[in-house]
């Protein structure tokens, strides 16, 4: 078997996978919300580097442009979950989505090896309009982070972050 196989075969498994988690999530929907998660892993992923491509939009914007940097040599896949929050005094409170809001699609995302990815949030996926504020995008992904005697992968969950404020 090539490495070029072995590559189609991985990511025919990821997005074989993605499809899976994403149809067990569906069984989540209360009031359709996807629920936040208890809580956010305190490390913060090394693989990739999540920005807006501007820190400051307008009240009323449409949508926000935002990337993700590969950081590696390797090709990365990523999953289209991902939070939004607004800072209210001293917490970060989720908010609502609309029913497929948090999701891009049941697809997994790829960047290429040291290369960046143009991505588009539409604001209209969120059941309520944004009002002036602080907010932040969260994304919590598992990173390879070694290998089993018995060969199976070992991750940890991660968390990437990207802020930007409406005035």
């Amino acid at each position: 078997m090539t490495l070029s196989d072995t590559m189609k075969r991985v990511k025919a498994y990821s997005i074989c996978l993605t499809l899976a988690l994403f149809c067990q999530s569906c069984t989540n929907w209360e009031a359709n919300k996807f629920p936040a998660p208890t809580e956010i892993p305190e490390k913060m992923g090394k693989d990739m580097r999540i920005y807006a491509e501007k820190p400051e939009y307008p009240v009323g914007s449409e949508k926000i442009n935002y990337i993700i940097e590969n950081l590696t040599d390797s090709e990365i896949g990523y999953s289209p979950e991902f939070f939004v929050q607004k800072w209210d005094v001293d917490i970060w409170v989720f908010l609502e989505f609309t029913q497929t809001g948090g999701y891009f699609g049941a697809v997994l995302l790829y960047t290429p090896p040291n290369q960046s990815t143009l991505l588009t949030f539409d604001f209209n996926r969120l059941k309520k309009p944004l009002d002036a504020g602080k907010y932040r995008f969260v994304k919590v992904e598992e990173e390879y982070i070694g290998v089993e005697e018995d060969g199976r992968s070992v991750k940890e969950k991660v968390a990437y972050f990207f802020e930007f404020t409406l005035y």
